[in-house]
């Protein structure tokens, strides 16, 4: 995922990874290589690390009818303070067909991120909160109109748990 920034802003936040993405630049092939730095389009790309667990481990989890608590917070600072913990950042720059990364910013968030994330998770509690809202039948419904529509996905594998098969 990614977020733009402008390079004012690169220059004030990270001007030793910015001059790096620009060595990597000048010292490339690109018909870009000696471009102005403030021409190329900056940004944070960033990836969220998600902890699982093996197929085979779910499985197990099922069989035995020992699926886990849902670990999930619920309030905004604490879906954000989870979501910030678990991401990889990092500066990265493209024009045309070029693309460089400078270094991981390790204990870095940038705050559009911290905007983006606290948006997201408003969203998720008040998708959860209308979910808790619904009838029984509501849900029932909405879970298999979201079960046929993932039927139809590729790789998609559906594990029924009923012991009347």
């Amino acid at each position: 995922m990614k977020i733009s920034i402008d390079y004012n802003t690169v220059m004030e936040r990270h001007p030793e990874e910015a001059k790096k993405i620009v060595e990597k630049l000048r010292k490339g092939k690109s018909k870009h290589k000696n471009d102005d730095p403030s021409t190329l389009n900056w940004f944070y790309s960033y990836g969220i690390k998600i902890e699982g667990c093996s197929g085979a481990d779910l499985m197990d989890m099922i069989a035995k009818g020992k699926i886990p608590e849902d670990p999930r917070p619920d309030n905004v600072d604490e879906i954000v303070a989870d979501q910030l913990s678990r991401v990889c950042l990092c500066l990265s720059a493209d024009k045309g067909r070029w693309w460089a990364s400078g270094p991981g910013l390790e204990d870095y968030r940038p705050p559009e991120m911290i905007e983006q994330f606290k948006e997201q998770a408003q969203k998720e509690l008040n998708e959860r909160k209308r979910i808790e809202n619904l009838s029984v039948e509501e849900r029932q419904a909405e879970v298999n109109d979201c079960l046929k529509k993932l039927s139809k996905s590729s790789g998609f594998m559906a594990i029924t748990t009923s012991p009347n098969i």
